[in-house]
């Protein structure tokens, strides 16, 4: 079991829970809450938090909004 101390890195965001188990993160648990929207939770280290950050500046953001441009625009048409 997790004990208290332990600091949890914690997104609702897909892509970057992928970046982060790309680059070597373990993940921990899933989470649901009440409303249905799912929380992926990592061990916090300085490394997580810095690739965290390395994922918001990098391809991989441009290329995962730009699939969320090109399926909204699917939807609409």
């Amino acid at each position: 079991s997790k004990s208290m101390d332990e600091r949890m890195y914690i997104t609702s965001d897909i892509s970057i829970a992928a970046f982060l188990l790309t680059k070597g993160h373990g993940i921990s648990n899933v989470t649901k809450d009440q409303k249905g929207q799912y929380f992926f939770e990592f061990p916090e280290n300085e490394e997580i938090k810095k690739d965290a950050l390395l994922f918001l500046n990098s391809e991989c953001a441009k290329y995962d909004s730009n699939i969320r441009l090109l399926r909204s625009l699917l939807k609409d048409s």
